[in-house]
């Protein structure tokens, strides 16, 4: 269909050069919408894929973008403003950035792991280091879909990190799945 299309497109170009110059600014033209029209099936795509997650199965799921999105969305229903998902590779321990209800800066660091991987001190450690160093946050905030162990919650709690495991992912999703039920 697309080889009958251009041999029709030369066809008509060598008979009509003068109209040549139009046409092509009008396959310019064809051409952004249709990438435009892509790119935004695709973020929609995304969007339904990372705001609907109901379980902790759900959540595993996503990619790891997917899932930062899904925490900063979690985020903003839980009242955080000016939500931004940085995630990459060295994003120096701050998945998220956003603003608690004082407008003071919080970090998140968001961590995609299977049940049996729990998030040790190493890890927390790091966070906050950063946190204070690199941010100087007033608030951070540690996600994961796995669980803490018991030293880094006590280190955790001792520098004042809020902790999201599995367990109260699920339940917070819970919540917002009833609250966004018709009554």
């Amino acid at each position: 269909m697309v080889i009958i299309g251009v041999i029709l497109f030369v066809a008509w170009v060598s008979n009509n050069p003068e109209g040549a110059g139009m046409l092509g600014i009008l396959i310019l033209i064809l051409a952004f919408a249709v990438g435009g029209l892509w790119y935004w099936r695709r973020r929609k795509r995304i969007e339904r894929a990372r705001f609907h997650a109901r379980n902790l199965g759900e959540l595993l799921v996503l990619t790891p973008t997917q899932f930062e999105h899904a925490i900063g969305a979690l985020l903003t229903s839980l009242g955080y403003r000016e939500v931004k998902v940085s995630g990459k590779a060295g994003d120096l321990m701050a998945d998220i950035t956003c603003q608690n209800s004082q407008g003071l800066l919080v970090v998140c660091q968001c961590k995609r792991w299977g049940p049996g991987h729990s998030v040790g001190t190493p890890e927390v450690q790091a966070f906050i280091g950063m946190r204070h160093a690199h941010y100087g946050a007033a608030e951070g905030i540690f996600v994961t879909t796995s669980s803490f162990t018991a030293p880094a919650r006590a280190l955790a709690k001792q520098h004042g990190v809020t902790l999201m495991d599995g367990t109260t992912l699920t339940t917070y999703m819970q919540q917002l799945v009833h609250s966004k039920s018709p009554q």
